[in-house]
């Protein structure tokens, strides 16, 4: 009976202990997979807000599956400001410039012609600019700090009919989109986009139409106004 007794106390033991394993790999696994909030420090200080200016590079919209690529030459940061230092929140307008439609091959995303399809944006202005205005919140995932950019309301684009342009005419872009920061605490910031394995770790999907777009670039921001040539920085 003793014998008995110690065997089921042994067992249950080792029975707990799994479950204290389990419980703790369960921790450790939560703690890598999911992000968590940042902060936008002006001075390294938690309740400074301020504006932010900035350029945007080269920048591309690639959509796979519609085997496009909107390439837009040059871009730039409007306006836009540190909201919420503590949270990690801001909010930006950022125009995109000079934009033309390429095919592409949408396995390998390269460009299958030098020369653009015929589809001429006609609503946005005489350089053929793209205007997006996005909420931005800073997360961080195994030390990497992101800016996640969550448009605030969708992108409408019309292209010219009757010139032949082989893509719906009227897309609405929506969604977020996740860019990296590398740098904290500098005068200026540089962010670049984040590629399709990053808004997949991350949840976030931008969709052009029904169908998932990924943006290439990068770009850099610095703040504006009192705050000019202040040092700034996620964290």
């Amino acid at each position: 009976m003793r014998k008995h007794a110690l065997r089921t106390l042994g067992l249950s033991l080792v029975a707990a202990l799994g479950l204290v394993a389990l419980f703790a790999s369960t921790a450790s696994a939560e703690d890598l997979t999911v992000p968590i909030h940042g902060k936008l420090l002006v001075l390294g200080n938690e309740d400074l807000t301020a504006g932010v200016t900035g350029k945007l590079g080269l920048g591309q919209l690639l959509v796979a599956g519609l085997s496009i690529e909107i390439h837009c030459v040059k871009g730039s940061v409007v306006s836009a400001s540190i909201t919420v230092p503590l949270l990690g929140e801001g909010l930006g307008i950022f125009l995109f410039e000079e934009c033309k439609v390429y095919p592409i091959n949408p396995a390998t995303g390269e460009l299958t012609s030098a020369e653009p399809l015929p589809c001429n944006i006609i609503n946005g202005g005489a350089n053929r600019h793209i205007t997006a205005i996005a909420k931005i919140r800073v997360v961080k995932h195994e030390g990497v700090k992101y800016l996640l950019a969550e448009l605030e309301k969708e992108i409408e684009i019309e292209f010219k009919s009757g010139e032949g342009c082989p893509i719906p005419l009227k897309p609405k872009i929506k969604g977020t989109y996740a860019f990296e920061v590398t740098q904290t605490h500098q005068e200026v910031l540089t962010i670049t986009a984040g590629l399709e394995p990053l808004q997949k770790l991350l949840g976030d999907k931008l969709l052009y139409g029904t169908n998932v777009g990924i943006i290439h670039g990068t770009g850099t921001a610095q703040l504006t106004g009192v705050h000019e040539k202040c040092t700034w920085g996620v964290v």
